[in-house]
């Protein structure tokens, strides 16, 4: 089995995964800022149903950002364990 990883590489991935993470927060935070305004703004059964329908998005939402935090925690440990590996193996060839 013939392995390359650039572990800088993974680093950087992890790195701006992050950044999305809390871009897509700051949208979604205004986003759901506009849709409270907006189901404030009239009352019934549409409203109601609007805001459960908003709620729900919101719920999924969250699930995708948890995600993409897990995928940039994942990144960075295995840009770390590659790393701690390569120093291990380059050790053993010092001595």
């Amino acid at each position: 089995m013939q392995l390359t990883v650039n572990s800088t590489e993974l680093q950087a991935s992890s790195a701006r995964t992050t950044a999305s993470v809390s871009s897509v927060r700051a949208e979604v935070h205004a986003l759901m800022a506009n849709l409270q305004s907006l189901q404030g703004s009239w009352s019934g059964a549409a409203s109601d149903a609007f805001g459960d329908c908003a709620r729900r998005w919101h719920l999924i939402q969250q699930q995708v950002e948890v995600s993409l935090e897990e995928i940039s925690q994942a990144l960075t440990a295995t840009a770390r364990q590659y790393e701690d590996v390569e120093a291990a193996s380059r050790a053993m060839f010092a001595a």
